[in-house]
């Protein structure tokens, strides 16, 4: 018998020898993994910087197109993921570092049943530690852990970085917190109400401005663990003790977001509290949808293998015979099969009892129970479900890493086929319209010259003085050139060629208008750039060389030396002066004359619309380019550069994802699989 007991004991040791190695060894094994992990998604998040202008509620402003909703900067699609990375990446070593660190224990549940007063049941000591009463604005856990160092608190903020304060300095900073979050909150709903009802918002666009200003108005805080050191509590030589939000949060509009998912995955088990006074038939339905719920949230009903259900407020229910039995029968129907096992409890029964050594009232309030579950479920096979919990929330966030930066890169694509398309089509479209145009403007300009050719003989001919350099000056701009006839065709042509880079620019802005909020676009104020182009600049020195006249010229300088010789002639009557011969060779040279008036002025046009065609097309090119970057932020003005830099980034977000789900692949193996193969 005695052999049988050495036996038995010796098997035992051995057993629990290999136990302990297979838990060191399969803690390794997840660290290097989760590692891994963090090196994957830490590669990528750290590349974003160099092909991004990365900053809070960033808007890109450049010299073409200003917009605004609200007079808001708006945040980002890249703000948006980098921020979500930020949050993330840190989380990977805090689950590397939590494998040396004890069990996390938290108390979690729907409403406000009790989850401070059972946390300061368990913890045992006079004081309470966790805070009653109180429905917290912020998202934050509090941790309660064995004392290291008195009266300190570690805060740990959402980029991973920690403040090491006093007790007093860390309530004061929360507390602050806390109003800084129902300030704005207030601040915004009042905002909220009164563009709702100065812009008349339609329902969709009401929703849309809501996300916008949850995403650019409301603060939230970027506290999101404070780590609270606790003197004589037994529990926590094994375990920390972490007291949460509700797993319901009112966003600043006063909608319900279901929360859980905020922070249960850095959990390594959960005390789920059930009110006993809620658990009745009519309440089932209600009960069954909030807990599934919170359970989709968290991984599915497979979240439970971790979980001690706690039917709390047991001392509110009558002590009528046999009402307690009733409440507990219910809840097991309700729960059974999401539960292994269901703990009526008392939190306010048991702080009484460990307040005042009242062994009794501890059993009778279920404490000495659920502690008694607490070691059989969590701190017997702690290593393990640490290493598997770590292993699960590591696919957790795998898979949120891997989600932010699918949905970024299907947005990215499917706006990068939008930017293409101007670059193909706008050219042909600019050089219809411009050629249409200067089809209009040539027609008009042969008009003219019909026009001019039919008159211009007899005003060469006709014998009229004309005295005063301003008066010959007016006579030979529009009595024979009809000047003002060529300024108007010249003006309106050009207004029609300027109006050609407004309503192309308008029509892009529709069709290749890049925006988050696309029911709020019609309250977007916008401000076109003006084409900056030099006007034409009509010639009106009239100094032609005549051959014909050339020895008139001599004679006439008195008169042709402001005009040159049409000036002289025109003031003395061309028939004074000439025979029939010399008189057809002179209006054949003011024909030519005329037409190289025209010429120069057609030319000077078509140098006009040239130049305003190519501004048009890089102004229009540049305003699309700039809606682009008010959603995107690239840190980039070359066009080419900026395609180069889209396909790159969308590579490696897409190369970011294969090897994340690689990595979760490896994950999936089951701790025995692990260490059977040694693979890492």
């Amino acid at each position: 018998m005695a052999n049988l007991t050495s036996i038995y004991s010796n098997y035992h040791s051995l057993l629990k020898m290999i136990t302990s190695k297979k838990n060191i060894e399969s803690a390794a094994t997840i660290k290097q993994r989760l590692n891994h992990a963090h090196s994957i998604v830490h590669t990528y998040y750290k590349e974003l910087p160099d092909y991004f202008v990365l900053r809070d509620g960033a808007s890109i402003e450049g010299n073409f197109l200003v917009d605004t909703i609200f007079d808001k900067e708006e945040s980002t699609h890249t703000t948006r993921l980098y921020d979500q990375l930020k949050q993330i990446v840190p989380l990977y070593k805090e689950l590397e570092n939590d494998l040396d660190n004890p069990f996390k224990l938290f108390v979690m549940g729907p409403g406000n049943y009790g989850k401070s007063t059972l946390i300061n049941s368990l913890l045992g000591t006079k004081e309470k530690h966790a805070v009653e009463n109180i429905q917290p604005m912020t998202w934050k856990i509090d941790l309660f852990e064995k004392n290291k160092q008195k009266d300190r608190v570690t805060v740990v903020f959402k980029n991973g970085k920690v403040a090491d304060l006093t007790q007093e300095q860390a309530k004061n900073m929360i507390d602050m917190e806390e109003k800084k979050t129902v300030a704005s909150k207030k601040m915004v709903n009042e905002q909220l109400k009164k563009l709702v009802s100065e812009k008349k918002l339609s329902p969709t666009e009401i929703n849309e401005l809501k996300i916008k200003m949850e995403r650019e108005k409301v603060y939230h805080s970027s506290i999101v663990e404070a780590r609270w050191g606790i003197e004589g509590a037994q529990l926590l030589n094994h375990f920390s003790i972490v007291d949460t939000p509700g797993l319901n949060q009112h966003n600043f509009s006063g909608e319900i977001k279901n929360s859980v998912q905020e922070y249960y995955h850095k959990s390594d088990g959960v005390i789920w509290l059930l009110d006993a006074t809620a658990i009745s038939a009519k309440n089932s339905d209600t009960l069954l949808r909030d807990l599934e719920e919170s359970l989709a949230n968290m991984g599915g009903s497979r979240a439970t293998e971790t979980m001690i259900a706690v039917l709390n407020r047991m001392d509110l229910i009558s002590d009528a015979p046999g009402q307690k039995e009733k409440i507990i029968s219910e809840a097991q129907k309700l729960f059974g099969k999401r539960f292994k096992k269901i703990i009526p409890y008392s939190a306010v029964q048991a702080y009484a009892a460990v307040s005042n050594g009242d062994r009794h009232l501890e059993i009778m309030s279920g404490r000495e129970a659920l502690l008694s579950e607490i070691e059989d479920t969590f701190y017997r096979n702690a290593l393990t479900i640490q290493a598997k919990k770590k292993r699960a929330n590591c696919l957790v966030y795998n898979s949120r890493a891997s989600q932010q930066i699918s949905e970024f890169n299907k947005q990215l694509h499917k706006d990068r086929k939008v930017l293409e398309q101007p670059f193909f089509h706008l050219k042909d479209v600019l050089d219809n319209r411009y050629s249409k145009v200067l089809s209009q403007f040539h027609e008009e300009i042969s008009s003219y010259k019909k026009n001019v050719e039919k008159d211009l003989k007899k005003s060469i001919t006709q014998d009229k003085a004309i005295s005063g350099k301003d008066g010959k000056q007016s006579y030979m701009l529009n009595n024979m050139f009809k000047y003002t006839d060529l300024k108007k065709i010249i003006s309106n042509y050009t207004e029609k060629a300027t109006n050609i880079y407004y309503t192309e620019s308008e029509r892009c802005a529709r069709e290749y208008n890049f925006t988050q909020y696309r029911h709020l676009e019609r309250h977007r104020e916008k401000k076109y750039a003006h084409l900056d182009l030099k006007d034409i600049e009509i010639n009106t020195d009239l100094s032609f060389s005549l051959p014909s006249v050339g020895s008139y010229v001599a004679t006439a300088a008195g008169i042709g030396l402001l005009l040159g010789p049409v000036g002289a002639l025109a003031g003395a009557g061309i028939a004074a002066y000439f025979g029939n011969k010399e008189k057809q060779d002179m209006i054949d040279d003011f024909y030519i004359e005329f037409y190289n008036f025209v010429h120069k002025h057609i030319s000077k046009y078509e140098e006009l619309i040239t130049e305003q065609r190519a501004h048009s097309e890089v102004q229009i090119f540049n305003e699309i380019i700039q809606s682009f970057q008010q959603v995107y932020n690239f840190d980039l003005e070359d066009i080419g550069g900026l395609f180069d830099a889209i396909g790159h980034v969308f590579d490696s977000g897409n190369k970011t994802i294969e090897d994340l789900h690689d990595s979760s692949a490896h994950l999936e193996l089951t701790l025995s699989e692990v260490l059977v193969s040694g693979s890492f």
